[in-house]
């Protein structure tokens, strides 16, 4: 189970969108997957979203283009004209296809959980669990809202450097398609009304994670911020009668956790642990200091008003720590180094064998196998065992 999603994480940090198109912006699907899911959770809280709705608006963003391990990045106009040439005679080839292979990207995932992940991967979603049909209508109207605006949004900066070589012609289908989904306008307006929020999360984008190091595989720290959710789902939902805190929905509180783990890197930058831990010494919690007026700012002033509880009794824009067994901060806190033993995992791999990532690697994954999340620890040997 390890080495396959392993190899579906790899692909999805490697395959870069509009592949067809020239570019000086590029965007990778996990890259793509984070920040629209971080639009899908920020306009259904603005919208007073329940946190049933909301969680499974988050997953079905995060899980919904994961069928790309397998299919790849099919551009959207031949998505198109295959539906249609399906549909005249038919068949429904389209949907058809997009179902067989959530089939087997659920495989991907520990048995017991394959139909759970399935169900957020087909072409409509049958996912329904503590939903009515309007709140599951909205659910999907709002992730392909979010997509697409996001996608209008990766075609700007490369647009304006390649006029004319197609990307006016894609925006305009995209627009189209926007005026098609359901409460476009309410949406709309929402966006526009925290674009300095949202485009602080797509800043995550532009911080490289290994700074110092040449990779096989580049990553982002929107990119590990996918990686680190996708991981809490599995993990939070193959363990959930494990948590030990009170809390009403420990999955959606793993997810959010998850999505904001390395927020406020993008108000103080990627600082390495040694500087912090010098810092600190030279004055005691001076790098704490620098976060929590940094963050309180951000949180008082751009922060949209419908995300200010969650961050506030969800702690998340908190440090994670393990200091409570069975907790979510603890359950995340892992699943944040799996991420870093992933990407070490795939370096390896990929024949890019260095101190740094190797001591990590060794390191994290030591702390690992001695995780009291029995998953994680499974999932840990696994690794280990790949990497002799």
């Amino acid at each position: 189970m390890a080495i396959t999603i392993s190899a579906a994480i790899e692909t999805l940090l490697s395959l870069q969108r509009w592949n067809v198109m020239p570019r000086v912006e590029n965007w990778t699907e996990a890259e793509n997957i984070a920040y629209s899911t971080h639009v899908v959770y920020a306009l259904g809280r603005q919208l007073g979203w329940s946190d049933v709705k909301i969680r499974h608006a988050i997953i079905r963003s995060l899980l919904k283009s994961l069928n790309k391990h397998f299919l790849a990045d099919m551009p959207a106009r031949s998505r198109e004209v295959l539906r249609q040439i399906s549909d005249e005679a038919g068949k429904h080839s389209f949907e058809k296809l997009i179902n067989e292979y959530a089939k087997k990207a659920s495989k991907l995932f520990p048995r017991e959980l394959s139909k759970f992940f399935e169900q957020y991967m087909t072409i409509d979603g049958s996912y329904s669990e503590g939903l009515g049909s309007i709140d599951k209508e909205d659910i999907e109207h709002l992730v392909r809202f979010s997509q697409y605006k996001v996608a209008l949004d990766e075609c700007a900066t490369n647009q304006k450097i390649y006029p004319n070589r197609g990307y006016e012609s894609v925006q305009d289908d995209i627009v189209v398609k926007i005026k098609e989904t359901k409460n476009h306008r309410k949406y709309a307006k929402e966006y526009e009304a925290m674009r300095d929020y949202l485009g602080l999360v797509k800043n995550l984008k532009y911080l490289r994670r290994w700074n110092r190091i040449n990779r096989t595989v580049e990553t982002s720290v929107l990119s590990h911020t996918f990686v680190v959710s996708l991981l809490a789902v599995m993990f939070a939902e193959q363990d959930k009668g494990s948590f030990t805190e009170t809390a009403e929905d420990h999955v959606l509180d793993s997810i959010l956790r998850a999505l904001f783990h390395d927020f406020p890197e993008t108000l103080t930058g990627d600082i390495i642990t040694p500087a912090k831990d010098i810092l600190n010494k030279s004055c005691d919690g001076m790098w704490a200091k620098v976060e929590t007026r940094l963050i309180g700012n951000f949180v008082s002033s751009i922060v949209p008003a419908g995300l200010r509880n969650d961050i506030k009794n969800r702690e998340l824009l908190h440090d994670l720590s393990d200091a409570e067994n069975y907790s979510v901060s603890s359950l995340v806190k892992d699943c944040d180094r799996l991420a870093l033993v992933l990407e070490c995992h795939m370096e390896f791999r990929n024949g890019n064998i260095n101190s740094e990532m190797t001591n990590a690697f060794n390191e994290y994954l030591s702390v690992l196998q001695g995780s009291e999340w029995k998953d994680v620890r499974e999932f840990a040997l696994m690794l280990a065992i790949e990497a002799k």
